[in-house]
């Protein structure tokens, strides 16, 4: 792939990075407890990976935008070449769950034309390389709890974006 630029950013749900390439965000990451720890995960994933906020500046201010209920929608250009075909469609029926809404595994998998496949939805969720700008925190459990977050933060940051969606739909 070649050197990539990388920015990262505080922000009230800890610390938040983005690599970008010519084919947009390679990866978004949320939610590190430290500064050292996100900077040691993206490395990690791309040793290739250069510091430059200015080159992934427009990507920050997406995301604190969106966390400072500015904005109700991330937009920013993924490489969508790094999804496989079946986590394509699941998040296709995704951007149909709208700001502020949530929906079950077994109702996105229903959405994918996939009956039955709740678990290969979670799946397909876990390994979402653009968490917030591929909303995976608006799916939850049947029962109506979190399920899991694949982030460092895990359950309690998906409760925390839920949360802040529905403060902001009322705004």
């Amino acid at each position: 792939m070649g050197s990539v630029p990388y920015g990262i950013i505080r922000l009230r749900i800890g610390w938040c990075g983005v690599v970008k390439s010519a084919r947009g965000a390679e990866r978004i990451f949320i939610g590190f407890k430290s500064k050292i720890k996100l900077i040691n995960e993206i490395t990690g994933i791309f040793p290739e990976a250069f510091y430059s906020s200015d080159k992934v500046k427009r990507e920050l201010i997406e995301i604190d935008s969106y966390l400072s209920l500015r904005t109700k929608h991330i937009n920013i250009k993924v490489n969508s070449a790094v999804l496989t075909p079946f986590q394509l469609r699941v998040f296709k029926a995704l951007s149909r769950v709208g700001y502020g809404k949530t929906t079950t595994y077994e109702a996105l998998a229903a959405m994918t034309g996939v009956h039955g496949a709740a678990r290969a939805v979670g799946n397909a969720l876990a390994r979402n390389p653009f968490p917030l700008a591929i909303p995976c925190h608006r799916v939850i459990r049947k029962c109506g709890s979190n399920g899991g977050f694949s982030s460092p933060s895990g359950s309690r940051l998906k409760k925390l974006l839920i949360t802040l969606e529905k403060r902001g739909k009322k705004a």
